[in-house]
């Protein structure tokens, strides 16, 4: 997740970003620390997922049988995070609705979820 996402849920908590004069990121432990001016300079800490939430992915029916629309999976991935498709590497979807997926444009491994419901 990029710092500037982080940043920007951050300054939705009523900070804006002129007001932060501290910003850690601690992806290990999945904590940020800012200090406001307009806390009085105290420190606070918010925790925050890597779950991607791709929203509602609609399954394909084929011959009776329901099937992961992977192709929808990496599209809205792309779109969400503002890359090419083609760019989406190493993408791996679980049973359980979610998975995971690598990119040459942003560090890390990126976590997702889904929901889906069938279509024929």
């Amino acid at each position: 997740m990029p710092q500037a996402t982080i940043r920007e849920a951050v300054t939705k908590k009523s900070i804006s970003p002129s007001e932060l004069q501290k910003f850690e990121v601690d992806y290990e432990k999945k904590i940020v620390k800012v200090i406001s001016s307009k806390s009085n300079n105290q420190e606070i800490e918010f925790t925050f997922t890597s779950f991607l939430d791709l929203g509602k992915i609609q399954n394909t029916i084929k011959n009776g049988r329901s099937y992961t629309n992977i192709k929808k999976i990496k599209e809205t991935i792309a779109k969400k995070m503002g890359v090419k498709q083609d760019e989406l590497k190493e993408l791996d979807v679980n049973t359980n609705d979610t998975g995971t997926v690598r990119s040459t444009k942003f560090s890390g491994t990126l976590a997702f979820k889904f929901s889906s419901n069938d279509t024929k």
